[in-house]
């Protein structure tokens, strides 16, 4: 196989399905945050930091649209539409950020929860604690992790100010994403 072949992945108008699932957000949600922790124990904080919020946006959406209904097999495009439009009903002082925004896919979250029919069985809306743990950890990686970071060289400033040394916001980070991690399920169960 030419080297070519190995280093540049096919593009999309090669038949590649850009149609991701709902398994397949899980799966590279969980990908990703293995990767984000190598990355971390190498000594590489900005990669991680960038992963590691990447990992929590996938676990917000994916818990949301189950949450919302959606198999594992139903695939995540058709799906953000409708999102952003309950957003702008529900919740409009959060932006979706192209559908990247943590804030806006906690809310989500939450506000789905709390309107779902109560005919659903099990607990509807968050717990309290639960919300309320949600909306301080999402605020927490929003401040330290942004789209941006990918156009960023480790030498510039960040975009958003912050008095803590980079290895504590990657702890800080790496312990918020770790407890949306462990809490995905109980998202959307």
């Amino acid at each position: 196989m030419p080297i070519r072949a190995l280093l540049c992945p096919p593009s999309p108008s090669r038949g590649v399905s850009l149609r991701e699932t709902i398994q397949d957000l899980n799966e590279a949600a969980e990908d990703r945050y293995w990767e984000a922790y190598e990355l971390a124990v190498q000594g590489q904080p900005y990669g991680a930091m960038y992963l590691f919020g990447y990992v929590a946006e996938m676990f917000l959406k994916s818990a949301g649209f189950l949450f919302d209904g959606a198999s594992l097999n139903d695939q995540v495009g058709p799906r953000l539409g409708p999102a952003k439009v309950f957003g702008s009903s529900h919740f409009s002082h959060v932006h979706c950020e192209s559908y990247h925004s943590i804030l806006f896919w906690a809310e989500f979250l939450i506000e789905k929860r709390a309107r779902a029919a109560s005919g659903r069985a099990g607990p509807v809306p968050f717990p309290v604690p639960l919300a309320s743990e949600l909306r301080i950890r999402a605020m927490r990686i929003h401040q330290r992790w942004m789209v941006e970071m990918r156009y960023r060289s480790p030498r510039v400033p960040p975009l958003r100010g912050s008095s803590i040394s980079i290895g504590d916001e990657l702890l800080q980070l790496m312990e918020d994403v770790s407890w949306m991690r462990d809490n995905h399920s109980k998202f959307w169960r």
